[in-house]
């Protein structure tokens, strides 16, 4: 965020509005006008069965937004993300994808979110393993977003993938792995 600069974000699956506060944040250091709209299915805000209250968190993410000064960039949404990427008139820099991991959802989702990319955006997705292959110790893997990504690569050769790979920090499980990547017109 602090890099790209992006002026429109959209995020999809917002659960407790761990990666909101943290774009939001990001984009009020960049001290522009830039906004983040996260989506999820259900009312992530919701007092008694939010997913912030159902894990123990002490408070929603509009609150903890309140409390870092970011609410005013944020705009949440209760809706289906298909939903939300048919109806919505704007266009976005920067998309973070990481709702439903299914891959007919994943696949129908990059194909509304391109839709939705403003020239030069991008879109990172989140839990893609490379060849569906495991990236961290527990040998866990989630395979819809690479085989989403595989069949939206083979029907549009001009869609460019980027794994992000290794990094020069630990991430989860004592590795240096991510499993993020960035989609882009090639």
């Amino acid at each position: 965020m602090r890099a790209l600069k992006p002026c429109n974000v959209l995020e999809v699956g917002t659960h407790i509005g761990a990666s909101t506060l943290f774009i939001a944040r990001a984009l009020k250091e960049n001290r522009n006008t830039a906004r983040v709209s996260t989506v999820d299915v259900i009312d992530v805000n919701d007092p008694v069965n939010g997913p912030w209250k159902q894990i123990g968190l002490p408070m929603a993410p509009k609150d903890l937004a309140t409390q870092i000064a970011c609410l005013s960039l944020i705009s949440f949404h209760a809706t289906p993300s298909l939903d939300f990427l048919k109806d919505t008139k704007d266009t976005f820099d920067f998309v973070f994808l990481d709702g439903d991991h299914r891959p007919h959802t994943v696949y129908r989702e990059i194909g509304a979110a391109l839709e939705k990319l403003a020239p030069g955006g991008v879109i990172l997705l989140h839990d893609y393993y490379p060849d569906a292959k495991p990236l961290y110790p527990d040998n866990n893997v989630i395979a819809g977003p690479f085989r989403a990504l595989a069949r939206i690569v083979r029907e549009n050769p001009e869609i460019a993938v980027l794994p992000l790979g290794k990094l020069p920090w630990p991430t989860k499980q004592g590795v240096n792995r991510t499993s993020l990547a960035l989609i882009t017109r090639a």
